[in-house]
């Protein structure tokens, strides 16, 4: 049981929880990469296509925004460093322009997209929410570098509440086209007959 905070608690930061530690499966990989898929939907998002590989441990996956981004090297170690300050801002302001959004919205709509796959990973293990995580993983550093550009704090918790929200609502698809990554290894919205929502 947690006690409402005391008013002398109220201006403390409490730290972020770490990620549960989930198994690595071809699975689990076809469930993250799902849940960015189908949120970049959900939101109207830029969403060209997915790859996993591999199985068991050895299982990567990769999801692509634009046809631009080369999905053939994700079985390639490399180290990622999240966008920097400018190209963050610069995708944030573009697809605010694009939309007609205020920033802060395009900011929060690409965080949640990032926060997505761990947050599927979450749900498909039938875990709760166990609070604001703090990932060091691709994602994390996304998610937090696009809220950077609208936000201070950035509001990752919020990020990722809304992640695990409307995943819940979009689970059909998450799970169809998780089931076609499993059984493919590929998945592109145009390979949707219809939307299970």
């Amino acid at each position: 049981m947690n006690p409402e905070p005391q008013p002398r608690d109220l201006g403390r930061v409490y730290p972020l929880g770490t990620h549960p530690k989930l198994p690595r499966t071809r699975e689990t990989v076809a469930i993250h990469e799902a849940g960015h898929a189908a949120i970049a939907l959900a939101l109207g998002l830029p969403c060209h296509s997915i790859r996993i590989e591999g199985t068991g441990r050895e299982t990567v996956g990769g999801f692509a925004m634009s046809p631009a981004a080369d999905l053939d090297t994700i079985g390639t170690p490399a180290i990622h460093h999240p966008p920097d300050t400018d190209r963050a801002a610069g995708l944030v302001a573009m697809l605010a322009h694009a939309r007609k959004m205020p920033p802060q919205q395009a900011a929060l709509d690409l965080a949640t997209m990032a926060a997505a796959g761990r947050q599927a990973e979450i749900l498909a293990a039938g875990l709760p929410w166990p609070g604001a995580l703090w990932s060091e993983d691709r994602d994390g550093q996304d998610a937090r570098a696009y809220l950077a550009v609208a936000f201070n704090p950035p509001p990752i918790g919020f990020a990722q509440r809304r992640a695990r929200a409307l995943l819940t609502h979009h689970w059909p698809r998450v799970q169809q086209i998780a089931a076609e990554l499993i059984e493919r290894g590929t998945w592109k919205p145009d390979d949707e007959p219809r939307d299970p929502d």
